[in-house]
C-alpha cells in the first residue's frame, strides 16, 4: 500500500468516526467542523459544505468554517459564494487569529481571479490586485504571491 492510498484509508476511517459522533451529538458543531475536514480533504465537497455550514453557527468556529465553506465552493467552481465566504471570515477575524489572515486574503485573491476571468470583470481584477499587494506587503514570500503578480496586473489590464 502506497501512502496515498494509507492516508486516503486513514481518512476514511476518521470520517467513519466522526459521521458517527455527529449522528449521536447532533448539536455539536465542533464534531461537525471536524467532518467538514475530514470530508473536504476526501474531495467530498458538498458533504463538506453541509458540516461547515452547520458549524459556523458557533461564534468560536465561525472563520474556519467560513474560511472552510468558502474553499468547498471554490472547488466546486462557484466563485461568488467562495468570494462571499471568505469576506465574512475576514469579517469575523479576531486578534487572536491573525495567522489565518494572509490565508483567506489569498483564497479571496484566487477567488476573485477566477470571478474576473468568468465575468470579465475590472472590478474583480482590481481588487485582486489590492489584495496581491496587501499579501506582498505583508509577506513577499507567501505562497505563490509574487508569481500571481503577472496574472493579475494582466488581468486589470485586459479588463480595464
Amino acid at each position: 500500500m502506497n501512502l496515498e492510498a494509507a492516508r486516503q484509508r486513514m481518512l476514511e476511517l476518521e470520517g467513519d468516526v466522526y459521521r458517527e459522533r455527529v449522528s449521536k451529538y447532533p448539536t455539536n458543531r465542533e464534531m461537525k467542523a471536524d467532518l467538514g475536514r475530514v470530508e473536504f480533504d476526501l474531495g467530498r465537497y458538498e458533504d463538506a459544505m453541509a458540516a461547515f455550514q452547520a458549524a459556523k453557527d458557533d461564534p468560536k468556529l465561525k472563520v474556519n468554517s467560513a474560511w472552510m465553506l468558502g474553499r468547498c465552493f471554490e472547488k466546486e467552481g462557484w466563485h461568488t459564494e467562495a468570494v462571499g465566504e471568505f469576506r465574512e471570515a475576514l469579517a469575523a477575524l479576531d486578534s487572536t487569529q491573525g495567522e489565518k489572515e494572509l490565508e483567506i486574503k489569498y483564497d479571496l485573491m484566487l477567488a476573485l481571479i477566477e470571478l474576473a476571468k468568468l465575468e470579465k470583470s475590472g472590478a474583480y481584477a482590481k481588487e485582486a490586485a489590492d489584495i496581491r499587494s496587501v499579501i506582498v506587503r505583508k509577506n513577499i514570500g507567501f505562497k505563490d504571491v509574487r508569481a500571481r503578480r503577472k496574472e493579475v496586473d494582466e488581468l486589470v489590464r485586459t479588463l480595464g
